[in-house]
């Protein structure tokens, strides 16, 4: 039990590490410039800042991070010897990481196309 509960700490962990983001104040990868105001009609202009892009980009984040759930799963019971188990947690996870994929793709054609 307590090598499932590290393991999901673990992955929660990973998932929330990744996908945090990075502020113009206090840059955790890069360089980062600080904040410019924009008006509207420039605002309209900047790709990727729609509202299906962002939908799309909210579920394959959503989706992703149950892929790595129930990877971090099938990790666990395929280290414990629980083979059934474990392929069925490696179904699931490989069903919501192509749902992630698809819903990246459409946030990636909204964000892309302007």
């Amino acid at each position: 039990m307590k090598k499932l509960l590290g393991a999901l700490v673990l992955a929660v962990g990973l998932v929330l590490a990744i996908n945090s983001p990075s502020y113009a104040a206090n840059p955790m990868l890069g360089d980062s410039s600080g904040a410019t105001v924009v008006g509207d009609n420039d605002l309209a202009k900047v790709k990727g800042s729609g509202y299906y892009a962002s939908l799309y980009n909210y579920y394959g984040y959503y989706y992703l991070s149950y892929a790595s759930l129930y990877g971090a799963y099938a990790s666990y019971y395929n280290y414990n010897g629980s083979n059934g188990t474990a392929q069925s947690y490696n179904y699931s996870a490989s069903n919501y990481a192509y749902y992630a994929y698809y819903y990246y793709y459409y946030a990636a054609y909204y964000a892309f196309s302007g």
